[in-house]
């Protein structure tokens, strides 16, 4: 698996090095690249962005997470539709791997993102996934960005995986509040969040809190926190990450 992303991550690298495509053409539209500390751990993710019709898209992402139980690496892909410019949708697939062990997880579904005004976006997502060990889920998943100027930006995102297996039934539920800064004239964003996760049912587990800093570097898009819906990534699919986090899988 990790052969593969260090391989993906550098054909990632040269396909990226064409110009960007204009509003009206095809090709890629903008790559973007970010660094996460949370508790000591850090996590990395590269995305990129490709238009391959008048309204079609592809998003594809790597990522690659240290956690205490081994480095989690995970493709992603996102195939959209986006008729308006304050709107785009359509499935999302991903695939993840835990260094040194046997386990792997697959996630899809469906996803959207919407612009209620030129401040406030809102995101969602819902699927449907499977992991070894005989690990199935749902989840879903929920975010709002509200950027009062083109430089600040607050977030606030929940979501929720349902396990009900025989051997484990809980529910993991996330919430985390964020505030973003994006220097005028720079391709760089700070980020801050406080996140808070836990796990519900029989096999509950108590609310952890962290505080997770980030650095994102963006090319192609038109930059800043009010930049529209078809600049900015769907995020990463991480429906275990509170199981993943707590040893459980």
């Amino acid at each position: 698996m990790f052969t593969v992303f260090r391989t993906a991550a550098a054909a990632a690298l040269v396909v990226s090095t064409p110009a960007f495509a204009q509003s009206d053409s095809l090709g890629l539209s903008w790559i973007e690249a970010g660094l996460t500390a949370t508790d000591g751990k850090a996590a990395g993710h590269l995305s990129g962005d490709w238009r391959i019709g008048t309204a079609q898209g592809i998003q594809l992402d790597l990522g690659l997470a240290d956690q205490a139980g081994g480095a989690v690496g995970t493709i992603d892909g996102h195939l959209y539709l986006a008729p308006q410019g304050d709107r785009k949708y359509g499935f999302f697939l991903s695939f993840s791997d835990i260094d040194g062990r046997d386990a792997t997880i697959f996630h899809g579904g469906i996803e959207g993102m919407y612009a209620l005004s030129e401040k406030t976006v809102i995101e969602g997502r819902a699927g449907i996934g499977y992991a070894s060990r005989g690990f199935d889920f749902i989840s879903a998943e929920a975010r709002l960005i509200y950027a009062p100027t083109d430089r600040i930006a607050v977030s606030l995102g929940v979501g929720l995986a349902d396990f009900q297996e025989a051997a484990f039934n809980a529910t993991s539920y996330r919430a985390d509040l964020g505030l973003h800064y994006a220097p005028e004239g720079s391709p760089f964003e700070l980020s801050a969040a406080v996140i808070q996760d836990g796990l519900w049912g029989n096999d509950d587990a108590p609310a952890d809190t962290r505080v997770q800093l980030g650095l994102t570097w963006r090319l192609g898009d038109t930059g800043g926190t009010q930049r529209p819906v078809a600049d900015r990534a769907f995020r990463a699919s991480q429906p275990m990450d509170g199981l993943i986090r707590r040893g459980l899988f």
